[in-house]
């Protein structure tokens, strides 16, 4: 399966979102301020990593080691646009 990154895994979508790609059997890695909060959360079936939007250099980091990025829609929302 891939590796994925999910960015909001503690809002309500990112939550669910992080349980589907669980579910599915995928490698998940959580991009949160506060990686602690993820462990809380999930505990050891993810990876917490240390992400903040306003640090180019953390976000650089584990994008480029995801399997496949991808923007997640929240359901409902047909296209988003630009």
């Amino acid at each position: 399966m891939s590796r994925l990154l999910i960015l909001g895994a503690s809002g309500d979508q990112g939550h669910a979102q992080v349980l589907r790609a669980l579910a599915a059997g995928h490698q998940v890695r959580i991009g949160l301020r506060d990686p602690a909060k993820g462990a809380r959360l999930f505990g050891a079936a993810v990876e917490a990593v240390p992400l903040d939007f306003a640090d180019a250099a953390s976000l650089r980091r584990y994008w480029v080691s995801t399997s496949s990025p991808a923007r997640v829609v929240p359901p409902g929302l047909a296209t988003l646009s630009a």
